[in-house]
């Protein structure tokens, strides 16, 4: 006995077996059981929890484009401030330079 005979196979075997395979054993199946509300319930949960499972996945995808496009941005800003930096210190310099030379001009 096992698969398609009415009698459960071993997990191995049901795992062994494609989608449409499976399709098939269920839907032979179907044509002889009854099912109660429990069926239909948890069609419902099994569904929810894809939409759940696609809703994170979505989020992560939003967080993921998020955080490379706020990375790109910090690292403009660093360029920035290594520019604002380095103009800052020549212009000190030549205040310095300035200072220097009028002091000694005297």
């Amino acid at each position: 006995m096992g698969m398609g005979s009415g009698t459960a196979g071993s997990v191995a075997a049901l795992r062994s077996l494609s989608d449409d395979e499976l399709i098939h054993l269920h839907d032979e199946q179907a044509r002889h059981t009854v099912v109660g509300v429990s069926y239909y319930l948890e069609e419902l949960a099994r569904r929810d929890a894809a939409r759940q499972a696609e809703a994170l996945v979505d989020g992560a995808r939003r967080l993921e484009r998020a955080s490379a496009e706020s990375g790109q941005r910090l690292e403009r800003a660093t360029w920035v401030l290594v520019w604002l930096t380095v103009a800052i210190a020549a212009l000190t310099l030549v205040n310095v330079a300035v200072t220097v030379a009028l002091y000694l001009k005297g």
